[in-house]
């Protein structure tokens, strides 16, 4: 199966979710790194049978106009994706609900969808080297219960 590691990760923090998540889904994977400044010249279409894993960090309980603006430019043609909001242990609020919006809008089939805490970007005192081990576990149980339905 080809696996597409979809990320918005302006500070690193988000890929590094991803990182953790990813290696549960075995296949051939291809990383698309939407917060490339060059990433808006390009058009991605994606086949029916990927499995996508879309993370994006949560910028004021929003996805992050660019990150949104250069998800406009996948196509899914029916891929499922499963969703990844990672946010700074301050508040997801709606998110989850306007990435999903979005990748339906694009053909994607929203399988699933985590939310994970990291360091906040901004005041890194908040949620201090997270994801730590135990997030870790637990993401990436999340990621195999997902993996079996």
């Amino acid at each position: 199966m080809k696996i597409y590691e979809i990320t918005f990760s302006a500070t690193g923090r988000t890929q590094k979710v991803t990182d953790i998540i990813s290696p549960v889904f075995e296949g051939d994977k291809t990383r698309v790194d939407i917060s490339n400044p060059n990433f808006k010249d390009k058009i991605y279409e994606i086949s029916q049978d990927s499995f996508c894993i879309v993370s994006v960090p949560v910028y004021n309980g929003r996805v992050p106009t660019p990150a949104v603006d250069n998800l406009k430019n996948i196509k899914g043609n029916g891929a499922t994706a499963l969703l990844v909001a990672v946010y700074g242990n301050r508040a997801i609020d709606d998110c989850l609900l306007e990435l999903k919006n979005i990748l339906a809008e694009q053909g994607f089939k929203c399988k699933a969808a985590i939310s994970a805490v990291a360091e906040h970007s901004m005041m890194p005192q908040f949620a201090t080297n997270r994801p730590d081990d135990e997030d870790k576990k637990e993401l990436i149980g999340f990621a195999r219960k997902i993996k079996k339905n």
